[in-house]
């Protein structure tokens, strides 16, 4: 997805909007078993890719998964009403 989908016109335009960051979780390091955790414990989910949007204070504003990342029209819907 951040390869093929991220780059398209639509869905950048709107990534443009938010502050991006990514959360490694997979490879087993300490630092990335804390951050599967955090992911873990705000979205009660920890599958990858996950896509989440947080506000300033940390609430979950809105997150998704794989199958609406990978659509073009579905990602950048997404974004406009997490925003």
């Amino acid at each position: 997805m951040e390869f093929r989908v991220f780059p398209e016109p639509a869905v950048k335009a709107e990534l443009e909007k938010f502050i991006r960051v990514r959360l490694y979780t997979d490879n087993g390091s300490e630092v990335e078993n804390k951050n599967g955790q955090y992911a873990l414990e705000l979205l009660n989910n920890a599958v990858n890719p996950l896509y989440a949007v947080i506000d300033g204070d940390g609430k979950l504003l809105a997150n998704t998964d794989y199958n609406i990342a990978k659509d073009v029209s579905k990602m950048t819907e997404w974004l406009k009403k997490a925003l």
